[in-house]
Formats: structure tokens, C-alpha cells, sequence
């Protein structure tokens, strides 16, 4: 239980990392966004260019040769970019509701554990350990941790930062105080 509990954070600081992959995932997404215009124009134009060469044909501006060049040439082309829009083109997913119910659980793990049934209690503890879990008679042991929850720990100790030994209580504070004497002293470097 101790180890679910490691895991758990408050709903605010959950809130920022939702904040956090919600811009990194529309930022990823805008870019094959732009991909897939991008793509579509080329494929306008190609599309423009062999109606332009068949508008010459007919008007007998280029031979039957030149046409059929063109003609493979740019539809080999077209059928490459859309096999590759194809390809890129996957529907954009609203991640947000997702976000909200992962926020929710991962606040609540600790509860949801010791409420759960023996079979939530075993998905709890495979979606955070996904590799095989041991126990070696004292206490259990994973070869890894759920990487999302391995970044917000990651994170967490990140934000707390270096405490450079300072403790947060006064009384606890070294009161060692040099003596400086009567007479003037030269400078005492700390």
C-alpha cells in the first residue's frame, strides 16, 4: 500500500501535468495537422497540372507522347501522396476527457486500491507495474514502473529541488558562533 501511495498527488498538481501533455499532444498534432494540408495541396496541384496537360492535348499544343509522359509521371506522383495522406491521416483524438479521468483515478489510487475488488486491485497494480512483479519474501520487486508515472516522479523531485542541507526547522539549526574576541579581527571567511 505504501508503495500506491508514493503515487498518489494532489488533484492541483495533477492538473498541471494535464495542462502540460495536453499542450505537448496538440502541439504534436498540429504539426501532422500542417503535414496532411500540406499534403493535400500538393495533391491539388498535381491533380491541376495533369488537367492542364490534357487541356493541351486537346487543343493539340503537345503530342499523344508528351501527354502520356506527363500523364504517368504525375499519377505515379499523386498516387504516392496518397498513399502517404493515407498514411498520416489518422482522426484527431480528443485527449481531454481522457486527461480528466486519469487525473481523477491517479488522485484517488490509494482509495481506489483499498476499495477495490481483488480483480481492480491486479489492473491498479499492472497499469503501474507493466513488466512482471516479484516478491522475494520481504518486499516486492518490478524491473520497472509505468512511464508516465515514472516522469511525474521524475518531475515531482525535479520542482522540489537541491535542499543544499537546510533544515526547515530553526531549533534544529547549527548555534556554533566563532568568537571574535575584544580586538579587531582581520576578515573570517565563512
Amino acid at each position: 500500500m505504501g508503495e500506491i501511495r508514493k503515487y498518489v498527488r494532489p488533484l492541483r498538481s495533477l492538473k498541471l501535468y494535464k495542462e502540460a501533455i495536453s499542450t505537448v499532444y496538440k502541439s504534436k498534432t498540429r504539426n501532422q495537422r500542417s503535414d496532411i494540408q500540406q499534403l493535400k495541396v500538393q495533391l491539388e496541384e498535381s491533380n491541376r497540372r495533369l488537367a492542364k496537360a490534357r487541356e493541351l492535348l486537346l487543343t493539340g499544343d503537345i503530342e499523344a507522347d508528351d501527354y502520356r509522359t506527363i500523364k504517368s509521371e504525375t499519377e505515379e506522383k499523386i498516387n504516392r501522396m496518397e498513399a502517404k495522406l493515407t498514411a498520416t491521416a489518422s482522426p484527431s483524438i480528443n485527449i481531454e476527457p481522457l486527461l480528466d479521468m486519469a487525473i481523477t483515478n491517479i488522485s484517488q489510487l490509494d482509495t481506489l486500491y483499498e476499495q477495490g475488488t481483488v480483480t481492480q486491485q491486479r489492473k491498479i497494480v499492472g497499469s503501474m507495474f507493466p513488466e512482471k512483479l516479484t516478491f522475494d519474501g520481504f518486499q516486492y520487486r518490478t524491473t520497472r514502473v509505468n512511464e508516465a508515472l515514472r516522469l511525474m516522479l521524475l518531475f515531482d523531485k525535479t520542482l522540489q529541488g537541491k535542499k543544499n542541507g537546510t533544515n526547515q526547522i530553526f531549533s534544529d539549526l547549527s548555534q556554533d558562533v566563532i568568537p571574535l574576541g575584544f580586538a579587531p579581527s582581520a576578515k573570517i571567511s565563512v
